[in-house]
């Protein structure tokens, strides 16, 4: 089941970059993917500061390990099409700070606010 899931995840990667047209090749589509996927673990990150549910820890774990996984199925994929491989490590670092600003808001119930756009972080 997970090899399946993977596969489809790259499919839909793939088709993504299709539908985004000829202004971004699949190196850059999968370099925006990964980076996304750093994004998301900082999301996921900056949710679980104050809570300290062990099931919804559990829960957050599973997801950081998905959006790793992801990254490393991108690394290969890039490799196998030549691209070059991202110089940012897989993590959340990078974003925690804005990934806080937008947790903050999302606490506030301003979940549509310009601090969780992810395109400016």
């Amino acid at each position: 089941m997970f090899r399946n899931s993977c596969l489809m995840s790259l499919v839909l990667i793939a088709q993504s970059a299709a539908a985004w047209g000829a202004d971004e090749t699949l190196c850059e589509v999968y370099a925006n993917t990964y980076d996304g996927a750093n994004q998301t673990m900082a999301s996921i990150e900056a949710g679980g500061i104050f809570d300290d549910s062990a099931p919804r820890e559990t829960m957050r774990q599973l997801q950081m390990l998905n959006e790793r996984l992801l990254q490393l199925l991108l690394m290969q994929q890039m490799e196998y099409h030549g691209c070059d491989l991202p110089k940012i490590p897989s993590g959340a670092i990078g974003y925690m700070v804005d990934a806080m600003k937008c947790a903050n808001e999302r606490l506030l119930g301003n979940g549509e606010s310009p601090e969780c756009d992810r395109e400016e972080w």
